[in-house]
Formats: structure tokens, sequence, C-alpha cells
């Protein structure tokens, strides 16, 4: 017995609109769906691709990211009284060290 045995009326979404519906979504929102650091989201050329969005986030001066806090990682030295400290200590990636090229 199917679900649709005693049914008149019957619809159906395919995957593929519902992708097409969510990226829409997060062109035109996307700090919905994207979290950083304050840093990060003072310089987004950091992340590990660019976010993609329509015209109107730039013009309208729509965030790309939502600012989140740092996440504290225990035993990391991030600042320079860490080690006195019994608090942890935030590490993000303005504390990463890069290399240059």
């Amino acid at each position: 017995m199917g679900y649709t045995d005693h049914c008149d009326l019957y619809a159906a979404v395919h995957e593929d609109g519902i992708n097409l519906v969510a990226q829409h979504v997060m062109r035109q929102r996307p700090s919905w769906f994207n979290y950083a650091t304050q840093y990060v989201s003072d310089h987004p050329q950091l992340g590990c691709v660019p976010v993609a969005h329509t015209l109107d986030v730039t013009h309208y001066s729509n965030p790309l990211f939502k600012v989140v806090s740092p996440v504290p990682i225990l035993g990391t030295a991030a600042n320079s009284n860490a080690r006195t400290s019994s608090r942890p200590s935030f590490c993000g990636p303005e504390h990463i060290p890069r290399r240059t090229d």
C-alpha cells in the first residue's frame, strides 16, 4: 500500500528545487550561514573561499558574516599572560602564524 493510494492530489518537490531555493537564500543573506570572528569579518580575504553573495548585499552594506566570539582553546598561549592566568585563552586567526613568501 503506497502513500498515495487514497489521495486525489499529490505534489512532490525535487531535491534540485530545494537546493536552488537554499542557494538563493544563502546569496541574499550570507550572514545567516557564515560565522567569523571580528578579525576575519574585518579581513574577509582570510577566509578559505570567497563568500558568494549578490551585489545588493554589498550595495546596502549588509554583513557577509555573523560575528561570534573566538573559541577558547585550552593550553594555547594566545595572549602574553596565558601562563599566569587560570582562564582559557582565546585563539583566533589573528594569532596563527602564517608563511609569507
